[in-house]
């Protein structure tokens, strides 16, 4: 072998096996998401960001076998570089599907690799030529991608601009805020004992704030949809990893039809991200943000719990070399609202320490859940703010969903740890309070551009979050109040009352109803009633707010959705929750901790035989 030879094989293996692997990956994520219809969030970034995923993994082993092959330019070392880079590409392969025991991975791609180590030869010069074309025509994938998932989506855009209708005269703008898994028990808007609402309390004296909003499911991905487009969640195609891809109007689409410019701006990458299905209807959606960290943790291995362990020692050992670390994250945003002194991350174990305890008992089950950091609030607002400004001659629909109290309510931890540290009622309080916060400034920059006063703003949750009511924490595992109880509030001082409190039970399901009303479209392929008949037509009542969430697949055994699908119902003065095993009733006004469970009482048979007979009328999609 030459000294040449030995350094070009050493260069094009290890790109081989990336482009390789790259190309399968892509090839996975097309099946999965146009043939198998499920859920996935890389989206067209998945063209380039596979392959440069592939080759920096490829770099750790094929950097030191590099310099061992210029040192000991042996047909070992080649055969051992062989071997590394393909089991390495193989075995990431591997666990992209979940199904396989890790182990069984590990073993089945050194038998492929000893395969090819054996095909390719004890040196590199007679492959070297089919090398260099493979990695030459490979690179067309990276580069093409790059341009297409960057370049495509925003032709689109100005092509869809272009074609805008002209809207109804003097139709107002619509601002939709939605903070993700914000419950209304934790607002001071709704009594709460601290100021975690102090700018919605000063917002409530220009708005509509309604007692008893109930969202239609318990997760972020069902209630949106049902918001979105009306239905009840289980009418909808979304089940925990399917997108909500109907072909159904939702008020994003109808609102463009009628020369809105729309714009999505989400924080929640996963439930609520562009391949959420949610972008459609949307002229622009805000995509994940483009992080080093994304890049380098694109491949399968860095998305394990064991790779996320290395990673995390990785980084814990450059912030000591660097003689630095980083703060709890409501302090990093800089909230003016934190309750007690400001926390710092308490320090993290050795980098060595952290390293050993993760290969101790390795996790390479890869979680399906995007990778890496999410956008704060703040980031959230200005990307709207930025946009708004830009919109001329049209007024403008604008979706914002904030994750900041879905994730924040954890301190101590770092952002690339999910759920890992138990639920704090304190940190939730600070997510919420720097929500309310950024929700005011947002209102207050619309104030001073003139078109505050023009804008329907909504402000709203998709679903709630427990804090061990009834033994349960997090969320999507139950219809108690907790999860479905959220804050609604409508601010349009043209045609919506100022400083009310409006105690009806609504749906936020008729959120899109509601919108096409005020914004005075004559469009009804939305079904729903709007919210504004409570304040028109008080006296007429309204159909009780359904709620359902499918079968609970994560490991809670306690949890009421353990079993099988759930349905409530939610009318003016009980709470009915039906489940495969068991019913329960609940007077929520006296009771909104629901600790009284009345269903067994006989004077209540006649209000059970009605909210059963109600729900039977109600078609059931779980």
């Amino acid at each position: 072998m030459t000294r040449r030879e030995v350094l070009e094989g050493g260069v094009l293996v290890p790109l081989s096996a990336a482009m390789a692997g790259a190309i399968f990956t892509v090839f996975w994520y097309l099946v999965v998401r146009f043939f198998l219809h499920r859920l996935v969030f890389t989206g067209l970034d998945v063209l380039w960001l596979s392959p440069s995923s592939y080759i920096l993994l490829e770099m750790i082993p094929g950097v030191p076998l590099l310099l061992l092959a210029l040192l000991f330019p042996r047909p070992l070392v080649w055969r051992l570089t062989v071997f590394v880079c393909a089991w390495l590409t193989f075995f990431s392969l591997g666990l992209l599907f979940r199904q396989f025991w890790p182990l069984a991975t590990a073993v089945l791609a050194a038998g492929i690799s000893l395969r090819i180590t054996a095909m390719m030869g004890p040196e590199p010069g007679p492959v070297l030529p089919m090398l260099r074309r493979f990695s030459l025509w490979a690179l067309v994938l990276p580069l093409g991608g790059l341009v297409i998932a960057r370049g495509l989506p925003l032709a689109i855009e100005r092509w869809q601009d272009w074609r805008l209708a002209a809207a109804p005269a003097a139709a107002p703008n619509v601002l939709l805020i939605i903070v993700d898994t914000e419950r209304a028990e934790n607002l001071g808007l709704y009594g709460y004992a601290k100021a975690t609402s102090p700018r919605l309390d000063s917002i409530a004296h220009s708005a509509a704030v309604f007692d008893w909003a109930i969202a239609p499911a318990p997760w972020t991905l069902a209630s949106h949809a049902s918001m979105f487009s009306g239905l009840p969640a289980s009418q909808t195609s979304v089940r925990w990893l399917h997108p909500f891809n109907d072909d159904v109007p939702r008020i994003s689409g109808v609102l463009r039809q009628h020369g809105y410019a729309t714009a999505g701006f989400a924080a929640n990458v996963a439930y609520t991200g562009p391949l959420s299905g949610l972008a459609r209807g949307f002229t622009r959606y805000l995509r994940r943000p483009l992080t080093p960290q994304r890049i380098i943790r694109g491949t399968t291995l860095w998305q394990t719990p064991l790779g996320v362990w290395v990673w995390q020692a990785t980084q814990h050992a450059v912030e000591k070399i660097l003689g630095h670390s980083r703060p709890t994250l409501p302090a990093r945003l800089g909230s003016p609202y934190v309750f007690g002194p400001a926390r710092t991350a308490s320090p993290p174990p050795a980098a060595a320490r952290r390293m050993l305890r993760a290969l101790s008992t390795p996790d390479l089950v890869r979680n399906v859940f995007p990778e890496g950091q999410y956008r704060p609030a703040e980031e959230i607002s200005r990307n709207f703010l930025a946009w708004q400004k830009t919109v001329t001659g049209h007024p403008y629909f604008a979706f914002l969903n904030f994750i900041d109290v879905h994730e924040f309510h954890r301190p101590g931890r770092y952002p690339a740890e999910l759920n890992i540290v138990p639920s704090n009622r304190a940190g939730y309080d600070e997510a919420m309070a720097y929500d309310d916060s950024v929700i005011g400034a947002t209102l207050d920059t619309l104030a001073r551009r003139g078109v505050l006063d023009r804008t329907v703003v909504i402000v709203a949750a998709d679903h709630g979050e427990q804090f061990l009511e009834h033994g349960l924490t997090g969320h999507s595992n139950s219809l108690y109040l907790q999860l479905l109880h959220v804050p609604l509030l409508i601010r349009y001082p043209a045609t919506v009352p100022q400083g009310v409190r409006i105690g009806t039970a609504v749906s936020t399901r008729d959120l899109a109803a509601t919108i096409v009303d005020l914004t005075g479209l004559t469009d009804r392929r939305l079904p729903g009633v709007s919210i504004a008949e409570t304040w028109r037509h008080p006296e007429v009542p309204r159909l009780p707010a359904l709620s359902e969430v499918q079968r609970d697949t994560t490991p809670n055994a306690n949890a009421p959705s353990a079993t099988g699908a759930m349905r409530s119902l939610v009318d003016q003065t009980w709470h009915y929750i039906r489940g495969p095993l068991r019913e329960s009733l609940y007077r929520y006004r006296e009771d909104p901790r629901e600790e009284r469970d009345l269903a067994a009482d006989t004077a209540n048979a006649a209000v059970l035989d009605s909210m059963r007979a109600r729900l039977r009328r109600i078609p059931f999609g779980y």
